[in-house]
């Protein structure tokens, strides 16, 4: 069997445990719970008796993290479903002798919390239709000390939400809960007792049914982070990506130039925990490298109105001016049918702005690569503002009479009447985006020099000229194929400032190395224009491929030199896991 050192990349969505975003139509797509079965727990079928179509039981493999196990879960539609407490407040009755007693209406009934045997006394929190007939233990004692623990609790809120969180009740009778538990150790010094705003601020608890007990581990959908990254290890991946940067512009690491990306599909969520650094921590663990992906010169969403374009001034005049056939002049942040309220690109402060995040995330974090996602111009439309103009007059060397007539003028029909400088327009572009990668490399090399500099496009090449997206080679000359470019167009390609080119083959077809429409073509297109000055990876968008995906990941890793997977909630919703993974080892038995 041929050992081929390539690297498999997973996309993991910047959200990861809530929502992810369509670039195409904003849609957005609740991620599904992880299936139990993916990691060995077996679907009981008639152990329990005949049970609701809704709920599923699981037991756990014979062996959990290498310790012996029989362990079972209970998954159900909560849409169908309900959770309630019951049972009373002393040790009296078991689980069987509750469902025996209650003429057996509840499908599913299990222990929860603890008690002190024999003195009817619960030591955790229980909250029945909104009233508080227990809580958690207040105090520990341990080597002659008092340790005052923040403990898990499981809740249904009363307006409908559930959650998990650490909770403790004040001497007042307040119960608060936490997003951190109270970092206490044994051993050593206690903390002090929790409060309104330690360990961290406080929330009063509003739920309707809670139940009390032990520590809480994983919270928050890191859960569901490290499920998958067992997975994508064990399908065949090495390297994941995490997206950091969504494209309205907020941040998923810490940053102080970036506001916190909280807003997820109408959600609001706030993590005390490091996002990207739990990722980096749990994808090393397991021997997955990691890239990092940003977008770069994204500032929010014109379909919403959301995002740092709309919220703060300093952005006034400094994103793209669109000059559209309909409407002429228009504020990108104002046309909707535009998946971003884009920067202009040209400006050097929007430069150094990128440049200052970009800086921020290489030296606050210890990841493997780093890929440049939206690095580039909307589209042909833009940018035609002033001091683009002004920047375009220095790099030709004259000053424009008839802006914008001298680069285009729009037909009725939608065509492009072509200017004096229309070629010289495109070449103008291009090289503004390659000299701002050229700034991106330096600058990475020099904080961390062993980071791989990625950067992500489309295949098909001869059609994103308006986006100044030139990825290919010093080497390729394009004005031999086509007619919008000129002999020195070449100059601006970026290939050679790589480490690794993620080439788009977003494309339905699979095999036609004639057939442009195809990923063999883009592929072979894309290796013959970078012409070996980077190393090139076929990028697939899983939803093309519901049922064929195999022979898509076989052709792209034995014909380039990685693959990436676009993106894994694509993955999770069509169950490619194992047809991903039958390409990966058709490709290794070459």
């Amino acid at each position: 069997m041929k050992n081929i050192s390539k690297y498999w990349l997973l996309f993991m969505i910047a959200a990861m445990s809530a929502t992810s975003c369509s670039d195409d139509d904003n849609e957005k797509v609740v991620m599904p719970d992880p299936d139990p079965t993916t990691l060995g727990w077996v679907k009981q079928t008639t152990e329990f008796g005949t049970l609701p179509e809704y709920i599923s039981v699981y037991k756990s493999p014979s062996e959990l993290e290498g310790m012996k196990a029989i362990a079972f879960i209970a998954v159900a539609d909560m849409s169908k479903a309900n959770f309630a407490t019951i049972g009373d407040l002393i040790y009296s009755k078991t689980p069987n002798q509750i469902w025996q007693a209650e003429q057996q209406k509840y499908p599913i009934i299990m222990n929860g919390g603890y008690f002190v045997m024999g003195a009817g006394k619960s030591v955790s929190l229980l909250c029945r239709e909104g009233e508080v007939l227990a809580v958690n233990s207040q105090e520990e004692i341990r080597s002659q000390k008092s340790y005052y623990p923040t403990r898990g609790i499981f809740q249904l809120s009363k307006n409908g939400y559930f959650s998990t969180d650490w909770a403790y009740t004040t001497t007042d009778g307040v119960t608060y809960t936490y997003e951190q538990p109270s970092p206490n150790k044994s051993g050593y010094e206690p903390q002090p007792a929790p409060s309104a705003y330690f360990p961290t601020r406080g929330v009063k608890l509003n739920a309707e049914t809670a139940i009390g007990g032990g520590p809480i581990l994983l919270k928050d959908g890191k859960e569901n982070i490290t499920y998958y990254l067992d997975l994508a290890k064990s399908t065949g991946f090495n390297r994941i990506v995490v997206d950091v940067r969504p494209v309205q512009g907020d941040a998923l690491f810490k940053s102080s130039y970036l506001t916190p990306l909280t807003d997820l599909a109408g959600t609001h969520i706030e993590r005390d925990w490091d996002y990207l650094q739990f990722f980096i921590d749990e994808a090393h663990k397991r021997e997955l490298k990691v890239t990092v992906s940003a977008t770069i010169f994204t500032a929010g969403l014109p379909s919403s109105k959301n995002g740092m374009a709309y919220r703060d001034d300093t952005w006034d005049g400094k994103t793209c001016l669109e000059y559209t056939k309909d409407q002429g002049f228009i504020d990108i942040k104002d046309d909707k049918t535009k998946v971003s309220a884009f920067l202009n690109p040209v400006l050097p402060e929007v430069q150094d702005f990128c440049l200052n995040f970009i800086k921020e995330l290489v030296t606050n974090y210890n990841f493997d690569g780093f890929a440049l996602d939206y690095c580039r111009y909307p589209g042909d439309e833009s940018d035609f503002s002033e001091a683009t103009k002004i920047a375009f007059e220095q790099y030709i060397g004259k000053q424009l009479d008839r802006f914008p007539d001298d680069i285009f003028i729009w037909n009725t029909d939608g065509t492009k009447r072509t200017g004096t400088y229309y070629k010289k327009w495109w070449e103008f572009r291009s090289m503004v985006i390659r000299n701002f990668v050229e700034r991106v490399r330096t600058e990475i090399k020099n904080i961390k020099p062993d980071i791989q500099l990625e950067y992500w496009a489309a295949s098909w090449i001869h059609a994103i000229y308006g986006q100044g997206q030139n990825w290919a080679s010093t080497e390729y000359d394009f004005s031999k194929e086509y007619s919008w470019a000129s002999p020195e167009y070449k100059n601006t390609g970026f290939a050679g400032l790589l480490d690794t080119f993620l080439c788009g083959t977003y494309l339905t077809k699979i095999f036609g190395l004639n057939d442009p429409e195809s990923i063999e073509y883009g592929i072979a297109r894309a290796q013959r224009i970078v012409h070996g000055a980077c190393k090139v990876y076929g990028t697939l968008y899983a939803l093309n491929h519901k049922d064929n995906i195999a022979d898509a990941v076989y052709v792209c890793l034995s014909q380039s030199e990685g693959l990436m997977v676009f993106d894994i909630v694509q993955v999770i919703e069509f169950n490619q896991w194992t047809a991903i993974k039958e390409g990966i080892q058709r490709a290794e038995s070459l």
